[in-house]
């Protein structure tokens, strides 16, 4: 029978996991130890947290007070790592002996487009930190502009700017040497991240030197990337995703492998094949293409041992499809955020998996599913509601810089046995087997290609596309198989008798997206209607047009 906390755990219950009566004995004593007789608030995860530091790269130069400091009333998610005092980028980029990390060890292996059929490009730990020195040591200037594509920015430079072409012919002169890191707090900030978020509206988010310690922890624990791994995960750093899979390779002593061009195409598949990648991360539009096109077809990655998964909702098809293509291997399938540095619910390796679907909470994160009244579901009880996160939850921010951290992720939720849950937006389905499948926003914001945006920017765009548009209204819907949403643009044109091509909109309303917003969203229909269905205070029910599609959607695809 599972337990509810660690203190339910007895001498029995370790013997039944298979120690024996000796070492169950001592284990218990152990954990009693490091918990307390009585339950506390974080102790289960300061018993987590402080065998999981042992397993990365993590050095601290001065050690923490502890592992977890709940008085702090201004930091609902708690003070981690109080007192500590470190640099994660040092971490990164020194040798470890418990992950048989050299200098000599690959760092990063690459390719670039249009040399595929040359050989796989090597940089050792200890070449990636001479070049990060380098780096350091470039340039002064405010800001360096980086080209979209090619070699060309495209933008006239201000004074205080530098190109990327020009910073690296600048750092490329100097002489490499030794640079001392600058240790500082744990909850000091590394870089900030902008995303939608759970409200729509786009957020400034720092990242502390807490936040890679979390999304590495989450990659050892769930996906199990280790030392000796080469992985691969398409994604750029303008997504959570990069500095996630930078850090999960980095602090675990992984290879990073990157292939620099486009991953829709068979080039990019052979860079995997020839890399012998054993950790391939994907965002479900992507494999939907390569089974679509069959570029993959006839390459070898039985190197690959497990796949990774997010961005937006997978397809059962389609992961039965990217399984079969490495001897049937395991998917694990992630959901979280940029603030919160991690996935809230994942898949593991120790449970059986579903496709297309997640099996447990992330490691020492908690969460209820309630209805809309906040009441939340029983935990044995399949449902579909919004989630509420636990707000003891290690990585996850405490600030923005452009909104009211309280308001955006607290305020108005509900509260559970005392807790003031915190906010992510996602309505979440808990199925009869205990899995847990994500059908998307709270909101109005939709999931495109991987990328959050909200209704109104799409709309703002549409809306200017062609002259004889009144208003346009945006939408996601899924099949109803799952995977990736699909984005509907309905139509009210100005002349109700005129007649008005919908195939002929999609195209300039794709045009107009594609210049104007992302060139990746792709709409993938559009309707023309009289009117759309409003509230008494005129606020357009998106919700509404989104129901009445799914059924129309449903009643099609049964014929």
């Amino acid at each position: 029978m599972a337990k509810g906390s660690v203190w339910e755990i007895g001498v029995e219950d370790v013997v039944a996991a298979g120690l024996k009566a000796g070492e169950a004995v001592a284990f218990h004593e152990g954990l009693r130890r490091l918990v307390g007789e009585e339950p506390r608030d974080g102790a289960e995860a300061e018993v987590y947290w402080s065998a999981v530091i042992k397993e990365l790269s993590v050095v601290f130069h001065e050690a923490p007070k502890s592992v977890l400091d709940t008085s702090e009333n201004s930091k609902n998610g708690g003070a981690w790592f109080p007192g500590a005092v470190l640099n994660i980028a040092e971490c990164c980029l020194l040798p470890m002996e418990s992950q048989k990390r050299t200098d000599e060890s690959v760092a990063i292996l690459w390719r670039n487009e249009g040399s595929d059929d040359s050989s796989i490009n090597y940089l050792s730990l200890k070449e990636l930190r001479n070049q990060v020195i380098r780096v350091i040591k470039g340039t002064s200037c405010v800001v360096i502009v980086v080209p979209a594509h090619g070699n060309d920015v495209g933008v006239q430079l201000r004074s205080h700017d530098l190109s990327w072409k020009d910073f690296l012919s600048s750092a490329g002169s100097l002489l490499r040497h030794n640079y001392p890191p600058v240790y500082q707090s744990a909850d000091s900030v590394t870089n900030i991240l902008f995303s939608s978020g759970t409200t729509g509206e786009p957020k400034a988010i720092p990242w502390t030197q807490i936040s890679p310690i979390r999304c590495a922890a989450d990659s050892w624990a769930h996906i199990d990337i280790q030392a000796g791994d080469i992985c691969c995960w398409p994604t750029n750093l303008g997504w959570v995703m990069g500095p996630i899979i930078l850090y999960s390779c980095f602090l675990n002593g992984a290879t990073l492998a990157l292939y620099h061009g486009s991953p829709l195409g068979r080039d990019f598949g052979k860079f995997v094949q020839d890399a012998s990648v054993t950790m391939l991360g994907t965002v479900p539009s992507l494999v939907k293409y390569w089974k679509s096109s069959k570029c993959m077809e006839e390459l070898d990655w039985t190197k690959i041992r497990i796949f990774g998964s997010t961005g937006e909702a997978s397809d059962i098809d389609d992961d039965l499809w990217l399984s079969s293509r490495a001897s049937y291997r395991p998917i694990i399938e992630c959901c979280g955020g940029t603030e919160l540095a991690s996935s809230y619910v994942q898949g593991s390796l120790l449970q059986p998996q579903a496709f297309a679907a997640f099996s447990t909470p992330s490691m020492s994160t908690g969460f209820i599913i309630f209805d809309e009244q906040g009441i939340p579901y029983p935990d044995d009880q399949p449902c579909v509601g919004e989630v509420g996160l636990f707000p003891i939850y290690m990585g996850s921010t405490d600030r923005l810089l452009n909104a009211d951290h309280k308001k955006v992720y607290f305020d108005g939720m509900p509260t559970y046995k005392g807790m003031n849950l915190r906010r992510h937006g996602d309505i979440i389905q808990r199925t009869v087997g205990n899995y847990y499948i994500v059908h998307g926003r709270a909101d109005d914001t939709m999931n495109l290609g991987g990328i959050k945006t909200s209704s109104v920017e799409i709309e703002r765009v549409c809306n200017r596309a062609d002259e004889n548009v009144l208003e346009t209204a945006a939408v996601t819907i899924t099949s109803r198989t799952g995977g990736p949403e699909q984005l509907v643009v309905l139509v009210v044109p100005k002349n109700q008798s005129a007649k008005c091509d919908p195939e002929f909109l999609r195209t300039k309303f794709q045009k107009a997206i594609q210049n104007y917003l992302n060139p990746l969203f792709k709409v993938s229909f559009v309707k023309v209607v009289p009117e759309f269905p409003r509230t008494a205070s005129n606020k357009l029910l998106r919700r509404v047009l989104r129901d009445q599609l799914k059924q129309e959607y449903l009643t099609y695809s049964r014929l």
